[in-house]
């Protein structure tokens, strides 16, 4: 597989395999798989992921866990993660598009802007991820009776 990327990389300026790998999990493809696709679907897999995650968070649903989240962020927070969630959903839309008329230059294209527009949502996303994370080490306060769980 590292032979057939290594063409295509060439082909198309493509980012290095072990930088897509590392974000994209791209190991698991079969080498009879054809590689620029199974590419996009693992970029998919990843960003459409995150997107829910953060869809979650801008609209919890009754899970106590979401809703304490949710409540430990700040507007600025929920405006980073709408601007994130509005990435995410433009990629993942943009991947759906393609797949609708596939062509192997296109798909390069999307792979590059995919790749570099992911190492900037990486880093946002880790800010939400730590700021999330500390939220579990506080204890929060509630106001109602917790006297029923059922």
């Amino acid at each position: 597989m590292n032979k057939k990327y290594e063409e295509l990389k060439q082909k198309y300026n493509l980012p290095n395999f072990n930088e897509l790998n590392s974000d994209f999990e791209l190991y698991s493809i079969d080498e009879d798989d054809d590689l620029v696709r199974e590419i996009l679907k693992k970029i998919y897999e990843k960003v459409d992921s995150y997107t829910k995650f953060l869809e979650d968070l801008l609209q919890p649903d009754s899970r106590l866990s979401l809703m304490r989240e949710a409540s430990t962020l700040t507007p600025v927070d929920q405006a980073l993660i709408t601007k994130l969630h509005m990435k995410g959903m433009l990629i993942t839309r943009e991947l759906l598009e393609l797949n609708l008329e596939y062509t192997e230059a296109v798909a390069a294209k999307i792979i590059k802007n995919d790749y570099e527009e992911w190492q900037k949502m990486k880093l946002e996303l880790k800010k939400i991820v730590i700021k999330l994370k500390e939220s579990w080490m506080k204890e929060i306060k509630t106001e109602q009776d917790r006297g029923y769980f059922g």
